[in-house]
C-alpha cells in the first residue's frame, strides 16, 4: 500500500524513497543499539555523510516533483484516439481496461487494488501507458545498483563489532550519476506524450 499513490498505481519515486529511508533508519537504529552494547558514551553521536543526505534529497525531489508534474497533465484534456490506441493496446497486453479510466492526459487505475508492479516501468499517459519508460528503467536501475552496493558498506561496517561514529561514505560520482538519473525522470515526466 505505500508504493501506491493518487493515481492507484504503483510509484517509483515512492519505492525509492521508501527504500533509501528503511537503509537509512534502520541503519541508524542498528549502529545506535551497537554502540550502546559496547558502552560507547554518546552511543547516538554517528554521522551521516553529505552525501546521503543529497541523494535522500534528490530522491525527496522526485517523490515531490513527479505528482506536481502529473498533477498539470490531469487539467490538459486527452485525444480520444490516442486513449483509444493505448487502451486497446493495454487489452492486448492482458490489462482489464475495464478497471482503468483517466484524469485528462493521465491513466488512473479505479482501485487500488489494481495496481501492479508494472506501473513501476509503464508510462503515465494516455499516449504512453501501454510502453515501457525508459527513464523509469534507467533511474530504477541506478537506485538498484547504489541501494545494493551502500547496503552491502553498511552492513560490513555495522558487523564490524567497534564502535560506529560514521555511516559508509558515498563517492560524490555516485550521488551525481543518481541526479542526473532523477533529472532525466522528471524531465521525461514533464514531456508530453
Amino acid at each position: 500500500g505505500l508504493l501506491i499513490d493518487e493515481r492507484n498505481k504503483m510509484s517509483l519515486s515512492r519505492l525509492q524513497m521508501i527504500i533509501w529511508t528503511i537503509i537509512v533508519l534502520s541503519g541508524f537504529l542498528i549502529a545506535g543499539l551497537s554502540n550502546v552494547r559496547i558502552g560507547q558514551d554518546s552511543p547516538l553521536s554517528i554521522s551521516i555523510p553529505a552525501e546521503l543526505w543529497i541523494l535522500m534529497g534528490i530522491s525527496t525531489t522526485s517523490l515531490v516533483g513527479s505528482p506536481l508534474i502529473l498533477s498539470s497533465k490531469k487539467t490538459k484534456p486527452a485525444k480520444e484516439e490516442e486513449k483509444r490506441r493505448t487502451f486497446s493496446l493495454m487489452a492486448r497486453q492482458g490489462v482489464d481496461v475495464n478497471k482503468l479510466d483517466s484524469k485528462g492526459q493521465v491513466v488512473i487505475n479505479n482501485l487500488p487494488e489494481d495496481a501492479q508492479l508494472s506501473d513501476l516501468f509503464k508510462g503515465d499517459e494516455t499516449g504512453n501507458a501501454a510502453q515501457v519508460d525508459l527513464a523509469k528503467i534507467q533511474m530504477f536501475y541506478f537506485t538498484l545498483i547504489l541501494v545494493v552496493v551502500y547496503a552491502i558498506a553498511l552492513v560490513k561496517l555495522l558487523a564490524g563489532g567497534t564502535a560506529i561514529e560514521q555511516f559508509p561514505p558515498l563517492q560524490e560520482s555516485m550521488v551525481a550519476l543518481l541526479g542526473i538519473s532523477h533529472a532525466g525522470y522528471l524531465t521525461s515526466k514533464a514531456i508530453a506524450h
